[in-house]
């Protein structure tokens, strides 16, 4: 084994100069290699800008024994013997001699050490090498003193040695600021909530939160505070500046007076909490997903796909009503409505927009709060999912959004607009997504080649306006023979029967294409930011 000790002088015999002072010691000749000392100058920055060299001068070196417990002894101007090991428990070493004011130990173990010199000859620990550890320690701290969780956060004991923090907050208080504004998780890659148990959310430990120009800090997973839960809401999480945390249904105005800031919110499902695989009708046979306990229990009651915080969350303007679906996209839980000004577009127990029950134009594209469209077409569902900051599925999204339903069945054989978005069993996905399939086609982003019998030319055709209808049309579109393009359907109709399920789709309608069988369900790409 091998020691090195760093001696950082900031006053040498020459005046106006920095001696570094190295000496290294072997275990397997130490009394023969002590004297070993490299002596090296830096040059001293002048007021003006220019530099000084200076020739080298020597110092004492330290003797350094090894004995079950590894020790060294500073030189004779301020002798003393130091345990290493006490060093890195208690973070103090006293009578260090003059003129130093760094030490730095390190040993091939790993360990090592970095001590600040105050005047009084004493020296307290700066800078420690991670310790890996299943919690943080209760004895034994010391200033600088540095611990890696078996989580894989890293936490750093502060300079007052009165409090943990997490690495990321010592870069920041080492140049001097916790930025304005700033939420800090010890997982950046993950929600900073968590669900524990069906009506009951926690914040995670580790956690920062500036609220008004208060940093709080949850050194611990905490609770937040719940208002009776109610089926079909959204929630919004709210902190202040004392540390209380606490959710409510206003998105817009604090709990009560004082310094409040919204960072998360949740949506509370329409599977009761409590509800059983055999109770909630959940498949456990066929082609679909065979449910397990585990998969009710995370979208019972807190929906756990639903979770999100300011630093993850949908890209969307408005996260409520939304669950993440495979860690990559949004996707509305309910049907879109015919009022997304007052809905937005996706909210339980509204009705349910359609070509017979149309969707009033939003503000985005020219509306007025009461116009409707004359059709919803796959122009006007792109129009409403736009006007919201959101999207139409691709095929390959909706697929996995919609598994978990029960598979080859549809709802009813009612040729109309289903009433109301609300949970039917059978047609909840894994994700907490409602009448996923089986009620209502749902436009698709993918297109597709109308092929007719025929092959005809090619002709611009008078069809993109919101009926589809001469008269209408934005531009022209230019397809092959009478129609020549198909935007996808995907889920299935209420009529559909054994057509229905998660990988339903229906590629011979045109955009301009609109009916009572055919709505809307938003999706939008997920944000993540570190």
């Amino acid at each position: 084994m091998s020691i090195e000790l760093l001696l950082k002088s900031v006053a040498a015999a020459v005046s106006g100069t920095n001696l570094r002072t190295q000496l290294i010691a072997d275990s397997t000749a130490i009394e023969s290699e002590v004297n070993r000392i490299g002596a090296a100058v830096d040059p001293q920055h002048n007021a003006d800008g220019t530099h000084s060299n200076v020739s080298a001068t020597s110092v004492s070196a330290p003797s350094i024994t090894l004995g079950g417990v590894q020790r060294s002894t500073w030189p004779a101007s301020g002798s003393a013997t130091v345990s290493l090991t006490d060093v890195l428990a208690n973070g103090n070493i006293g009578n260090i001699p003059a003129g130093f004011d760094e030490i730095g130990i390190n040993d091939e173990t790993g360990v090592s050490s970095l001590f600040r010199v105050h005047s009084d000859g004493t020296a307290t620990a700066k800078q420690f090498a991670p310790v890996i550890s299943a919690s943080l320690p209760t004895t034994n701290l010391a200033a600088g003193m540095e611990v890696t969780l078996t989580d894989g956060t890293r936490w750093r004991r502060n300079m007052a040695n009165t409090d943990w923090e997490t690495m990321g907050d010592v870069i920041r208080s080492e140049i001097g600021y916790f930025a304005p504004g700033l939420l800090y998780k010890a997982d950046p890659l993950t929600p900073a909530f968590a669900k524990t148990a069906a009506d009951t959310l926690s914040i995670k430990a580790g956690t920062k939160v500036d609220v008004a120009g208060t940093v709080v800090t949850f050194v611990a997973d905490t609770a937040v505070t719940m208002p009776t839960l109610a089926g079909g809401t959204d929630y919004a999480v709210w902190i202040k500046d004392d540390a209380t945390i606490q959710a409510t249904t206003d998105f817009v105005s604090a709990p009560s007076a004082g310094n409040w800031r919204k960072i998360g919110g949740f949506h509370y499902g329409l599977v009761a909490a409590g509800t059983t695989v055999a109770g909630g009708s959940f498949a456990t046979t066929g082609n679909g997903k065979i449910w397990v306990q585990g998969d009710v229990d995370d979208i019972a009651g807190i929906n756990k796909y639903s979770i999100w915080d300011l630093k993850f969350r949908p890209a969307a303007s408005d996260p409520r009503g939304m669950a993440l679906v495979g860690g990559q996209v949004w996707v509305d839980i309910y049907l879109c409505s015919t009022d997304t000004a007052t809905n937005g577009t996706s909210k339980s127990g509204t009705n349910i927009a359609s070509h017979t029950v149309l969707p009033k134009i939003p503000a985005a594209f020219g509306g007025n709060g009461v116009t409707t469209y004359p059709s919803l077409n796959w122009w006007v569902a792109n129009e409403l999912a736009r006007a919201n900051k959101k999207r139409l599925m691709w095929e390959s999204e909706f697929v996995e959004a919609a598994y978990g339903v029960t598979e080859n069945q549809s709802i009813d054989a009612t040729a109309a607009t289903y009433p109301t978005t609300q949970r039917n069993a059978g047609y909840t996905s894994k994700y907490g997504i409602e009448q996923a399939s089986g009620h209502h086609w749902v436009w698709g982003q993918d297109s597709n080649f109308y092929r007719e019998a025929a092959s005809p030319a090619g002709s611009w055709k008078q069809v993109n306006g919101n009926t589809g209808a001469a008269g209408s049309q934005r531009g022209e579109t230019y397809t092959f023979g009478t129609y020549g393009l198909a935007r996808v359907l995907l889920g299935g109709a209420r009529t559909g029967g054994a057509n229905s399920g998660s990988r339903a789709s229906y590629w011979s309608v045109c955009p301009w294409g609109s009916d009572w069988v055919i709505g809307l369900r938003a999706a939008c790409d997920h944000l993540q930011s570190v």
